[in-house]
C-alpha cells in the first residue's frame, strides 16, 4: 500500500474528504516553485475531491535541493512530501500510513 495521509477532520473545502494520497509533484527549479497535488484516495481508487499545495521561492529552492540530496533509501520521496505539508500545517492534522510502492 502506498503512502497515504488520513485527516483527523474532513477537509472543510470539501467536505467528507479525509483520505489523500499524493497524485502529483512539480519540481520547477527555473521559477523556484514547488506544486503538490494529493487526490482523495478510497483504498483503492482515486476520488474526484483534491488538494493542492505550493511551496515558493528561497523556501522552494531550499527544499529542492534538500529532496534532491535525500537518502530516499532510508524514507521515501511520498513520506518526506507529506510529513513536510503536515509539518507546515498546509494540511489539517492527520496520521501518515503505508509503505512505498
Amino acid at each position: 500500500m502506498a503512502e497515504e495521509i488520513v485527516l483527523a477532520a474532513p477537509v472543510q473545502a470539501n467536505p467528507g474528504a479525509s483520505r489523500f494520497r499524493l497524485a502529483g509533484i512539480w519540481f520547477d527549479w527555473d521559477r523556484a516553485l514547488i506544486t503538490v497535488r494529493l487526490r482523495e484516495w478510497s483504498g483503492t481508487v482515486f476520488g474526484p475531491r483534491e488538494l493542492v499545495v505550493t511551496y515558493e521561492g528561497t523556501e522552494a529552492t531550499t527544499l529542492m535541493v534538500g529532496l534532491n540530496k535525500a537518502n530516499l533509501a532510508t524514507k521515501s520521496l511520498h513520506t518526506r512530501v507529506l510529513e513536510k505539508l503536515a509539518a507546515d500545517a498546509k494540511l489539517p492534522p492527520g496520521t501518515i500510513s503505508g509503505v512505498a510502492d
